[in-house]
């Protein structure tokens, strides 16, 4: 889960954007048709039995693509961003279950996602997922897990059985052959009743010749939960592998501040720098949000100084401490 951290915001964003059935329709025509306007969007819906106002397209369905970063607007033409190229190519087919349909927080995804690598007790769950919506989480999504009862586990914890009686060295003797052994397997083993079985645990335990522990309600994934979680996988891993590639960007500029060597002004460090990479690797211009979070994290960080008024430029103490290596920008 620890992986989802930093993408857990997008991803929500972006499965939300993709559960509702027009907004996947307005993708699959953009896919087909490329770019088109408002309009022509409209009409290609009607086709496909949709019929809403312009306005309802726009603020409902176009507004939320955009700001999951799946659909890109430039002047008055609608398209596929390279992101919602690739999240189509995984959704287009899929059936969408029922159980996570609806726009929520996603905690559902969530935990589908984190069940593909183990089973998790409840505790791990709370790590991730509010403890109060915990409950009605697993309850939504039910059919997809499976969950163990608790069970409580024998294991030997003295070496005197001075005192032990014959039936109960009997049960002694599974438990230690067994080193550690659920209450169910001692009673399948024992030559006794279950009744005399836990009697014989009892005792066993006062004497302080074996102890117990137990193992925790377990939740995992149903075979049909896993092929859920695996297509969750892919769309978080396409999210985590976009921002990888924005990562690189804060290479790509201090190669470009560095090689510059003077203030740059903000219009020139996105012009010239930010917005060519974006519309090589994205297909779309760089939002003012994004630029904003990345211009926070140089400056955060020490590498870059410097505002709109005065420019930009590297942090001349930190390039004392650790020369860069000149490029070729």
């Amino acid at each position: 889960m620890l992986t989802l951290i930093p993408i857990r915001e997008t991803l929500r964003e972006v499965l939300n954007s993709v559960k509702n059935p027009r907004r996947r329709a307005i993708l699959l025509i953009l896919k087909e048709y490329n770019a088109l306007n408002l309009e022509a969007i409209q009409d290609k819906l009607k086709s496909k039995g949709f019929y809403h106002s312009k306005s309802t397209i726009e603020m409902c369905y176009l507004v939320p693509l955009i700001r999951a970063k799946l659909v890109v607007k430039r002047g008055q033409l609608y398209s596929l961003s390279s992101l919602g190229e690739k999240i189509l190519t995984e959704i287009e087919g899929f059936e969408w279950p029922p159980e996570l349909s609806k726009i929520r927080k996603c905690y559902e995804e969530f935990l589908l996602i984190a069940l593909n690598n183990e089973p998790l007790t409840f505790k791990d769950i709370a790590s991730f997922i509010p403890r109060n919506e915990i409950s009605r989480v697993v309850g939504r999504i039910k059919r997809f897990l499976m969950r163990s009862k608790d069970r409580v586990y024998y294991f030997v914890s003295s070496s005197s059985y001075d005192n032990v009686s014959p039936s109960e060295r009997k049960v002694l003797d599974i438990i230690r052959e067994a080193g550690e052994i659920s209450t169910s397997e001692i009673i399948k083993r024992a030559p006794f009743k279950t009744r005399t079985v836990f009697k014989r645990l009892k005792s066993l335990k006062e004497k302080g010749v074996i102890n117990s522990f137990k193992q925790p309600l377990l939740y995992s994934l149903t075979p049909e939960g896993k092929k859920i979680s695996d297509f969750l996988r892919k769309i978080a891993a396409i999210i985590r592998e976009e921002e990888k590639v924005k990562e690189e960007l804060k290479n790509i500029i201090i190669d470009y501040l560095f090689n510059k060597g003077e203030p740059v002004s903000e219009i020139e460090l996105i012009e010239e720098c930010i917005s060519p990479f974006f519309e090589n690797y994205f297909k779309r211009p760089i939002e003012p949000d994004e630029f904003q979070k990345i211009k926070r994290e140089l400056k955060k960080s020490g590498i870059i100084t410097g505002d709109p008024y005065s420019g930009y430029q590297l942090n001349k103490e930190l390039l004392q401490k650790y020369p860069l290596p000149k490029t070729n920008w």
